[in-house]
């Protein structure tokens, strides 16, 4: 089960109502954990991801930056530090 509740819609709904978007995305997710167990929906919750754990997404800025460092060289086919790409004149 996952969960992504940043964004623009978490962050003007934040706004509208004058609280943080910590605050707001943590009780929709409590909520919505709720209404799932009301139901009597099912899950492995150690399986659970949510996008706005902190250690969550510190990996994946982690891996994007990796990305946007980097460059995919054809010939060698594999990635490369945009550092060592050398441009022509």
């Amino acid at each position: 089960m996952g969960r992504d509740a940043f964004g623009l819609p978490a962050e003007q709904y934040a706004i509208k109502n004058k609280v943080n978007p910590t605050v707001s995305t943590a009780e929709n997710i409590a909520r919505y954990k709720q209404q799932l167990k009301d139901i009597g929906f099912t899950y492995d919750r150690e399986r659970e991801v949510n996008t706005t754990d902190p250690e969550f997404y510190k990996r994946t800025q982690r891996t994007f930056i990796k990305l946007y460092e980097h460059y995919y060289d054809k010939k060698e086919k594999k990635a490369k530090p945009i550092s060592k790409l050398s441009i022509p004149d």
